[in-house]
């Protein structure tokens, strides 16, 4: 491994969907050599470039996805971090097939299409669906397995595991067909919050989720300082969550990076870190000013010329 990786963003172009695509298929044939990707390259790869193009607004009854937070490279995160954590468990010797690996993975996917809007809804943005875009995620994907002939039990299974994505759902009362299932679940309950939290412009693209959070209305923030400073207390909350409903699952990432990239640090829990500690110093030191600190992406610039508009 290269001796200047030393973050998290450094590893993949989380920007290229073909990078991210690859990377996912790799980590697959690390848990499963003994098939050949088979069930990756038949099922996985073309559901994954349909729901890419899905973002992209490339359907024909689907606008583009116009949501800023939840937008595509939000999902890939997901998946990716989701797909490490599959590998960590199955190197712990966690009991997960290839089949149900897949029902993850494709569940990931899925997981944020309800923020989505079609393209006879003309009426404000893919936000507005906050509060309900897990359950609108559960339609689109029930119609979308439908339509490519997945058999009905691929449907619940996925289903189950995208309600678990809820920070609101009590994932302990979900009736889960299985152990291996449940465990999924709480897996890609996890990598939501880590995934997103780990990004390297997380910070930036919270005065977006701001913006989701007001169309939806969502309650609890003011503007999007208030959201900002709420956010260091949104740290607790995963860490107590992953914590004390999902089985401490994110242990796994560790044992993924030392066997794929040979390093010995949970790369997610560093970029976490991180943005948490930047976080405190500038709410600290420049209370009145936190926007000036917040300089990756141009999402500042951009969040300035939609708030102007």
């Amino acid at each position: 491994m290269p001796s200047n990786i030393k973050l998290l963003s450094d590893l993949i172009n989380m920007e290229d969907a073909k990078s991210v695509c690859e990377e996912v298929r790799y980590i697959n044939s690390l848990m499963y050599a003994k098939t050949g990707c088979k069930l990756f390259d038949e099922v996985f790869k073309k559901i994954y470039y349909d729901i890419v193009d899905l973002f992209r607004g490339k359907w024909n009854d689907y606008k583009s996805c116009n949501t800023g937070y939840h937008d595509l490279m939000h999902t890939t995160d997901v998946l990716l971090c989701f797909a490490r954590l599959l590998h960590g468990a199955v190197i712990k010797k966690v009991q997960i097939s290839e089949e149900t690996a897949m029902l993850g993975l494709i569940s990931a996917l899925m997981h944020d299409t309800g923020y989505i809007q079609k393209k006879d809804d003309g009426q404000g943005t893919g936000g507005k669906y906050t509060l309900s875009h897990v359950e609108r995620s559960v339609e689109f994907m029930k119609d979308y397995l439908s339509s490519i002939g997945c058999p009905l039990g691929y449907v619940q299974k996925c289903s189950d595991i995208i309600m678990a994505t809820s920070l609101s759902a009590k994932v302990e009362e979900i009736k889960f067909e299985s152990e291996e299932i449940a465990n999924v679940a709480k897996m890609l309950a996890a990598a939501d919050l880590v995934g997103q939290m780990a990004d390297r412009v997380y910070l930036e693209k919270l005065l977006y989720l701001y913006k989701e959070f007001e169309e939806g209305e969502v309650a609890g923030f003011t503007d999007e300082l208030d959201l900002l400073k709420k956010t260091v207390g949104f740290f607790d909350f995963a860490k107590k969550r992953i914590s004390d409903k999902l089985d401490n699952v994110d242990k796994y990432l560790k044992y993924h990076f030392k066997a794929r990239w040979q390093i010995k640090e949970n790369l997610y829990e560093v970029a976490m870190k991180n943005n948490l500690k930047y976080l405190n110093k500038i709410i600290n030191d420049s209370e009145d000013n936190i926007l000036n600190y917040l300089k990756r992406g141009g999402i500042v610039q951009h969040w300035h010329q939609i708030r102007s508009a």
